[in-house]
């Protein structure tokens, strides 16, 4: 007589199980990589906004006033500084991100790793004409 051969329902969970367990150690790996990256992209993208806004002031004397966030990218006025009052400054900073179009940026420069647009907030009076002279 002769015994069937095959593997038992222990053997394939006990196998079911140690693939699972590595599975779920190769995704941990994985979402670590990518959050890191999307780090290394928010900082690299945060320092090219950084020396937009230097090159801003250097040349209006003032400090960019915020884009207002709740505009759609297609809209004509998406990514471009709400008008700073002549003497109040920057006033409309609830929904304010980096005001790209007006730093001769693209809006992919303005935005995080994970695709958020950057949040953007100046003391208001730091927005009037000549503010920043020596």
């Amino acid at each position: 007589m002769r015994q069937a051969r095959g593997f038992t329902i222990i053997e394939i969970l006990v196998v079911l199980i140690i693939f699972s367990v590595l599975l779920a150690m190769a995704a941990a790996v994985t979402r670590g990589v990518s959050a890191g990256q999307k780090r290394s992209l928010t900082a690299t993208r945060l320092a090219g906004v950084d020396a937009a806004i230097i090159s801003f002031v250097a040349v209006q004397k003032r400090m960019p006033c915020p884009a207002d966030g709740t505009l759609l990218s297609t809209d004509n006025n998406a990514g471009l500084e709400i008008a700073p009052n002549a003497v109040t400054g920057c006033n409309a900073q609830t929904n304010g991100v980096v005001p790209w179009r007006t730093l001769g940026l693209g809006e992919q420069d303005a935005t995080d790793g994970w695709d958020r647009r950057l949040t953007y907030r100046t003391w208001a009076l730091f927005g009037v004409a000549n503010s920043m002279c020596n």
